[in-house]
């Protein structure tokens, strides 16, 4: 009888301090950023927006808006556990430029864990080709493929894709900057029928789409 009861009262003491130890045991997170090489006024952005998932711990989603200059900041009261912090400098009207995370971090009951610095990178450009043939569909254009490829200033390929005509798009993710868009519409024995060239301007984090008239008169 006496152990039931010892039993009891241990189990009581135990609850009241696992309920002590989750009260006390919330940790601080010490994040550091830098934006590209040469840091958030030469890049444009004042404001540094911080966002949370749990890996491993029981914190909800949570987010903190800094200023850039500022590049570090203390997040407090953390539960324990393992997370991932995403770090984005947005533009004056809140687009997001530049881009880290600090990989997982391991928050420790009551103490301090210190981030090394991440050091944002532009966003990719969201960039699409749509093409058609006028009043003509793919098999009456004797198009099966269409590839799509930017060169960079220096002619080197920075993305290249293939789509089946009928999709009639491409898209891709590319690092800001200035392209030589190269288009080529081919048969199904790899003849090229139609060639165009577009000289295109992407933003950081912009989203475009360029709708191409493709000839499909015979190629020289």
């Amino acid at each position: 009888m006496m152990n039931r009861y010892l039993f009891a009262a241990l189990s009581i003491f135990l609850v009241a301090c696992g309920q002590d130890r989750e009260t006390l045991e919330s940790g601080d997170v010490l994040v550091q950023w830098a934006v590209g090489p040469h840091g958030c006024t030469d890049a444009g952005t004042q404001t540094v927006l911080i966002t949370s998932s749990g890996v491993a711990g029981s914190m909800p989603e949570a987010g903190w808006t800094v200023g850039c200059e500022e590049r570090r900041t203390l997040l407090t009261n953390i539960p324990p556990g393992v997370y991932e912090f995403s770090i984005s400098a947005v533009s004056p009207s809140g687009q997001e430029w530049f881009s880290g995370t600090t990989g997982e971090v391991q928050v420790r009951p009551a103490g301090l864990t210190t981030v090394q610095p991440v050091v944002l990178e532009s966003e990719p450009a969201d960039y699409a080709v749509v093409w058609n043939f006028g009043d003509r569909l793919c098999p009456q254009a004797n198009v099966a493929q269409v590839n799509v490829m930017a060169f960079d200033d220096y002619g080197t390929l920075e993305v290249g894709l293939s789509a089946d005509c009928n999709d009639g798009v491409v898209r891709m993710s590319i690092r800001p900057g200035l392209y030589d868009v190269v288009i080529h519409a081919l048969a199904s024995d790899d003849t090229l029928v139609s060639e165009k060239v577009l000289e295109v301007e992407l933003g950081r984090g912009e989203s475009r789409t360029d709708e191409v008239l493709l000839d499909v008169s015979p190629a020289p």
